[in-house]
């Protein structure tokens, strides 16, 4: 039990948030000058320091790739509704995602392999540099998500500053609008920080968090 409900808590991260992120009217920094690529020198295949996941660095994409193992019972799976065997094959219906296992005694061990795209640099998603940190501002329909990528000399710390939990790291730099629907339930945050703010915000999320840290292996 333990492990099928990492594995949807895995999924869950990637295909979308419990909370709703905190968008930018515009690409951060503002005003500021858009790259044509992503730099060459981040070019490469980077690992996690904390496991095994992976970071893709091309001139025009980041994506992240994972190996999830996993174990289950025959008998949980076979009685759940959430899972179809077929031979070598177990069918996740809640995901949707067909995971190969192997039955050991009484039990199934697989792994499931994912590829999620961090960011595509296209006519609307933009890369923008300030004060050694790379930005990458990807388009949503009500303004712009963002990711902060900062080199190092193994490799890179890469931060969502759109996600929830950089709120606070926000607010105390900058307003953040917080809209709410007719429920009071939050439905978007929204913040139009200037460089001035963007510069505190970089001091005041080092400080609050490292992100995540990849070292360079190819």
């Amino acid at each position: 039990m333990k492990t099928k409900i990492v594995l949807c808590a895995v999924i869950a991260a990637m295909v979308s948030a419990c909370q709703p992120p905190v968008t930018f009217t515009e690409p951060l920094p503002p005003d500021g000058e858009n790259e044509t690529t992503l730099p060459e020198k981040l070019f490469g295949t980077y690992k996690s320091a904390a496991g095994d996941e992976l970071i893709e660095v091309s001139d025009k994409a980041v994506f992240r790739k994972g190996n999830f193992e996993f174990s289950i019972s025959k008998a949980e799976a076979d009685s759940s509704p959430q899972y179809v065997l077929n031979g070598n094959v177990l069918y996740d219906k809640s995901n949707d995602i067909n995971i190969n296992v192997t039955l050991y005694h009484d039990t199934l061990r697989g792994n499931w392999k994912y590829t999620d795209t961090l960011f595509v640099l296209t006519g609307e998603n933009v890369v923008r540099e300030f004060k050694g940190h790379y930005f990458l501002n990807t388009k949503s329909f009500d303004g712009y998500e963002v990711m902060m990528l900062t080199p190092d000399r193994k490799g890179f710390s890469l931060k969502n500053i759109s996600d929830r939990g950089m709120l606070e790291s926000l607010q105390k730099v900058t307003d953040v609008v917080i809209i709410t629907d007719s429920n009071n339930n939050v439905t978007a945050y929204k913040a139009k920080p200037n460089k001035k703010e963007l510069k505190k915000f970089i001091r005041a999320s080092n400080a609050d968090s490292d992100g995540q840290s990849f070292y360079k292996i190819q």
